[in-house]
């Protein structure tokens, strides 16, 4: 089948599946976070929040879990170096810049998502061609896990845009080497992209790894492949030693084994059942997509597919990813979120490889079948990114309740719970104190203190103390007679209550 598409209308397509793949990813922009996996987009934004606020002298850059304005004690604060610090401090940047929200923390990643499919599709165009670019582009573009999870706040569509980014500047120095004109920028900026990868997840030290062989291998000039051979293994060793550095001495408080025994932690087992890897990949690919997918990967390689290139050292990666930490990917089914640029070539080919059987058949015949095809595979691309975008983790009514919390005390106060939300993880001698869920430390955003005791936190609260909130079970097994304090205020929040004393009773 020809591969070649004339360029203007190659461009008006990539600016079409550009579009339609925005607004996929722009789908409820300014949502609370209460959707799937959300509580990564609250905490990390709670993390940036915190690199805004508080002294440099305090975090050295470190990502901070804390809650209020005022400066927290030791105690009240912990800090996060279980992944590489760049998304916290790109983050904290936007927001310094366009300030704190749900949307604006979402841009980030979308900008991300944008970027990886633009590059993707030049990348599968010198490869594969233009048909097979477009088709995976085309799949990229509608394939839930890429549409839900490329807008989520969270390393995976960062990293991989800053994987191609470094591929394609090295691609585009090779092309402007063979034709002798100057590459030296392109490369500069295929070392930048590989530093930031490295300091953005953790896949980006395996993917770093075999970059090198991969650069030499594509390239044949001796001028650019000497620099390569020195300047990519020199990036990729420098980036490495200094972000563990960065974070044994910063995070770990200068305890190397720490930060080893997280890593080991991290690969224990979940006890969840391995039926839930069938369903993460059938929930992130839709069955006309995992089909192709598969029927590409059976389909026999040309020698231009043998090769060891760019996508294939991404797809690599992602492999080793998945095999390291498969209880991560149990757990999370973005964890595969790095495999998305194959599994949309793959199935490419397959339709490709159908469209050439189909030459037999009469055109008509053709434009049904690729009309029913399209139809398919867009109804079960909705359905599957509506299925992602419809599950809630964290209820509307939840949030509401920590916003009234927060717009019922000052700033500088205490709230007062009778539960305890801190979740402790112990990595060797490292204590991980983390607020959970991370949306109340993200919507109520005050210092607090715990009490279990209901007559005394309503005293307090008499007394002119902040708001206190409480789960309704205990109000309901008689340990108070909230009858008897009409004067403190109640509202009901779901499975919430918040008391307080109106400003007028406590005048």
């Amino acid at each position: 089948m020809n591969q070649t598409i004339p360029i203007r209308r190659f461009g008006l397509i990539s600016a079409i599946l550009l579009v339609v793949y925005t607004a996929g990813l722009c789908r409820d922009l300014r949502e609370p976070w209460v959707g799937l996996h959300d509580w990564n987009g609250a905490f990390f934004s709670q993390l940036a929040r915190n690199l805004l606020r508080y002294p440099f002298s305090l975090h050295h850059g470190m990502p901070m879990v804390a809650v209020g304005e005022q400066l927290p004690a030791g105690e009240n604060r912990s800090f996060y170096p279980r992944h590489p610090p760049a998304l916290p401090w790109i983050l904290a940047g936007v927001f310094a810049f366009a300030g704190d929200s749900e949307a604006i923390a979402r841009c980030v990643p979308i900008a991300a998502s944008l970027a990886t499919l633009w590059l993707m599709i030049g990348l599968i165009r010198r490869r594969d061609g233009d048909v097979t670019a477009l088709l995976a582009a085309l799949f990229f573009s509608m394939m839930p896990m890429t549409v839900y999870f490329g807008r989520m706040v969270d390393h995976e569509p960062l990293c991989l845009f800053f994987m191609l980014a470094s591929a394609a500047s090295m691609d585009q120095a090779i092309e402007q080497s063979r034709n002798r004109r100057p590459w030296k920028l392109m490369v500069a900026l295929s070392m930048l992209s590989l530093a930031a990868m490295i300091w953005t997840d953790w896949p980006g030290i395996l993917f770093a790894l075999a970059y090198p062989i991969v650069a030499a291998r594509q390239n044949r000039q001796s001028p650019l492949r000497r620099a390569t051979l020195i300047w990519a293994p020199a990036v990729a060793l420098m980036s490495v030693a200094m972000l563990v550095a960065y974070l044994v001495q910063f995070g770990f408080d200068g305890k190397g084994l720490s930060l080893i025994a997280m890593f080991s932690d991290r690969r224990t087992d979940a006890g969840i059942p391995m039926s839930r890897a069938w369903e993460h990949v059938v929930n992130n690919l839709s069955w006309p997509v995992l089909v192709a997918s598969v029927g590409g990967c059976l389909l026999k390689k040309t020698r231009s597919h043998d090769r060891l290139d760019w996508l294939t050292l991404v797809t690599l990666t992602a492999c080793a990813w998945m095999a390291l930490f498969f209880r991560q990917f149990l757990l999370h089914p973005y964890w595969m979120y790095y495999l998305a640029p194959f599994l949309c070539v793959s199935a490419a080919r397959f339709v490709i490889w159908l469209g050439v059987l189909s030459l037999s058949l009469s055109a008509h015949t053709r434009v049904s079948l690729i009309t029913v095809g399209l139809v398919v595979v867009v109804v079960f691309a909705l359905r599957g990114s509506s299925n992602y975008f419809s599950r809630v983790s964290c209820p509307a009514v939840q949030i509401e309740a920590w916003k009234r919390v927060n717009a019922l005390t000052p700033p500088n106060s205490r709230a007062i719970l009778n539960w305890e939300p801190v979740a402790i993880e112990r990595h060797g001698e490292f204590v991980f104190r983390n607020v959970v869920p991370a949306q109340l430390a993200y919507y109520m955003d005050r210092a607090f203190e715990v009490n279990s005791d209901l007559t005394a936190m309503v005293a307090r609260v008499q007394q002119g103390a902040p708001a206190l909130i409480v789960n309704p079970p205990v109000l309901h097994e008689g340990h108070f007679d909230f009858t008897t304090r009409a004067e403190i205020q109640w509202e009901s929040w779901g499975p919430f209550a918040i008391g307080f004393l109106p400003r007028e009773s406590s005048r």
